[in-house]
């Protein structure tokens, strides 16, 4: 279940976080100058683990040049973006914590520790809301190391033929069309609904890629380029117009 953290715990449980995660690492603050410790340690996993910095504010260039230098990252500017959160595969933490030495050392804090284990729906809650931000904030820079080669960084935009295609990437192509699918109450979620539908007719997805209740698949679950066009062709063989 849920943990409450003080500000002594939230330290100790973000580098936790950092050292155990294996697919993937979310930093989401308005803020994004790293104290010393936690960055080495970033700079180490991002050798194997791809990590996504969303931050909002202030533009700060010296903030992004420091995240540039880690291996498999990238990295978003929203401006709107005043919460604060840390996510990993399958940890994650809301807290008023920033993760620059100032704020860890002099300030009062408070935090929520969850695992996907333990709180699977709010979990999930909290992955799909940061794919949402993802998908509606500045792409600022990328550096991407294929992780099954390391002679090669390339700075680059992700484009389909690059291999990191996600579900969310998918429904942004199709949404911009309309369907004959039936009657949607919600038609953002509808599409989605019946994106994962046909997704999981012709692909069988691992458990944890899917909701909870198996009626969709998460928007930050990679997947193929020949799953990707093969979805993409029925659904404009559907297209209105």
């Amino acid at each position: 279940m849920a943990k409450f953290l003080t500000s002594a715990e939230i330290s100790g449980v973000l580098e936790a976080l950092v050292k155990e995660a294996t697919q993937f690492i979310y930093i989401v603050s308005p803020y994004i100058k790293i104290n010393e410790n936690l960055f080495a340690r970033l700079l180490n996993k991002s050798k194997t683990t791809k990590v996504i910095v969303i931050y909002g504010k202030d533009k700060n260039r010296n903030s992004e040049l420091q995240v540039s230098k880690l291996e498999n990252c990238k990295i978003y500017f929203n401006k709107n973006l005043h919460g604060k959160l840390y996510a990993t595969e399958d940890k994650a933490v809301i807290t008023s914590m920033n993760i620059y030495d100032y704020s860890q050392v002099n300030n009062i804090e408070f935090g929520i520790f969850i695992t996907a284990k333990g709180d699977r729906k709010i979990y999930k809650s909290i992955i799909n809301e940061i794919a949402l931000l993802e998908e509606s904030s500045e792409s600022v820079f990328k550096v991407e190391r294929s992780l099954n080669n390391d002679n090669t960084i390339n700075k680059v935009n992700r484009t389909i033929d690059e291999g990191n295609i996600f579900m969310r990437d998918l429904y942004k192509e199709l949404a911009k069309y309309k369907y004959k699918i039936g009657s949607m109450k919600n038609e953002v979620d509808g599409l989605y609904m019946a994106i994962s539908r046909y997704a999981l007719s012709i692909y069988k997805f691992d458990k944890n890629e899917l909701y909870e209740d198996r009626s969709a698949v998460y928007r930050n679950t990679i997947i193929s380029k020949e799953l990707y066009e093969n979805i993409k062709q029925h659904f404009l063989s559907l297209k209105i117009g």
